[in-house]
């Protein structure tokens, strides 16, 4: 029970879809092809810390990406098991 009030895990799906600049610096701006990505992901979140009440929770974060719409220059396949960790949360 203790565990329970400490610890959280959240499963979700997810989305991701985006642009980045691609041009030398101090030239003109030009942006890449838009790059999207979907897949499955799970936070852990520790929300309590025992006698540390102050502390804000911390959360790890594992996605998995299971298709992109454009590969990466080595990457033939579209659709296979890529995986990121992160520490607290991108929003």
């Amino acid at each position: 029970k203790k565990l329970n009030n400490s610890v959280k895990i959240n499963p979700y799906l997810f989305a991701d879809a985006g642009s980045i600049n691609v041009n030398q610096p101090g030239k003109a701006i030009v942006m890449s092809n838009v790059m999207a990505d979907a897949g499955i992901g799970a936070t852990l979140s520790i929300q309590k810390w025992g006698n540390l009440n102050g502390l804000k929770p911390l959360v790890l974060r594992f996605d998995m990406p299971l298709f992109l719409n454009r590969l990466p220059f080595a990457e033939k396949d579209y659709v296979q098991v890529r995986w990121v960790v992160g520490i607290n949360r991108a929003f």
